[in-house]
């Protein structure tokens, strides 16, 4: 069960206009995947055209049977799957990462799912790129007022007092971001507040209801959670962030089967949000699989991502 309002709040937002190009990524890839459902686009292009950059598209499938039989097998182990996308536009190349999900395994990932992997993500401002119809539209805007209650919901029990808006949202971002192989630093989840400040507060002012936190006249959100629920709330978050990064390396592993050029993406994006030079060592190239573990492990001990 959702907000009506809130779902208004999620919308408004999901019906920006978007930047030109990704019409173009939405032909292309209803092109190569037939059965799409419905396209997402969110990530830092969103706020800001890059030309270096990946945009960010989520493509949501009926089922996986447009997919290879062993990529339909990967999808159902360990969803999403993720492949690349190039296009030429008037403004010249764009790149995409393209994630491809059922619309099962997208409900019951910003609704039921431990792991953050979904509902950190799509608790976030989304637009929609492409909806087949008003019924698929309805379903995914659900999920994704799903996704902002769970998120609250599960961010609550990081609080002993009351908390303002802006902390309510960073804090519990950067917590998600620590779940994942992830390079970004700190500010990122100010930033992203910031950003889009205005839609963080409606989201959690319709949504509260629904969730465990009450409105202060002073404009602060009361936690109405009791101290055993807070300690398993953090228990909670402890095992995601072990675990988490267990199943993110398993995701890369993954992707550099279905991502062309995945590893020197994944290279590539440490690199621009950490500012180190990563030197890939020869054997690791040739085969990924057997060393990429050993070298991923080293990358994290030297802090290039957390």
């Amino acid at each position: 069960m959702t907000s009506p309002a809130l779902i208004d709040v999620i919308q408004r937002e999901a019906a920006r206009p978007l930047p030109v190009s990704v019409d173009a990524f939405v032909a292309a890839i209803r092109a190569r995947f037939g059965d799409a459902a419905a396209i997402l686009f969110y990530g830092s292009c969103r706020r800001e055209d890059q030309p270096d950059a990946l945009y960010d598209l989520y493509v949501l499938l009926d089922a996986y049977r447009c997919l290879p039989w062993w990529q339909r097998i990967m999808a159902a182990c360990l969803p999403p799957n993720v492949y690349y996308v190039a296009i030429d536009t008037e403004a010249g190349p764009r790149r995409a990462k393209c994630t491809v999900i059922s619309r099962r395994d997208f409900r019951r990932g910003n609704a039921r799912w431990f792991h953050s992997y979904l509902w950190g993500r799509f608790c976030q401002p989304t637009s929609l790129a492409y909806c087949r119809d008003a019924a698929v539209q309805r379903d995914v805007l659900e999920c994704l007022a799903r996704a902002v209650v769970t998120f609250l919901n599960r961010s609550a029990c990081l609080f002993d007092t009351d908390v303002d808006t802006e902390t309510l949202w960073t804090v519990g971002l950067s917590t998600s971001y620590a779940t994942e192989l992830r390079s970004e630093g700190p500010d990122r989840a100010r930033a992203l507040f910031a950003a889009y400040a205005d839609y963080y507060a409606a989201a959690v002012r319709t949504a509260a209801p629904l969730t465990s936190l009450a409105a202060r006249p002073d404009g602060r959100w009361h936690v109405a959670l009791t101290q055993p629920r807070r300690r398993l709330g953090r228990a909670a978050w402890r095992i995601r962030r072990v675990t988490g990064k267990l199943l993110a390396l398993a995701r890369i592993l993954k992707a550099a089967t279905t991502f062309e050029g995945g590893f020197d993406y994944i290279i590539w994006k440490l690199e621009r949000h950490s500012g180190r030079s990563i030197d890939v060592p020869e054997r690791v190239r040739r085969r990924p699989a057997l060393h990429m573990w050993g070298f991923f492990w080293q990358l994290y001990r030297a802090g290039v991502f957390r």
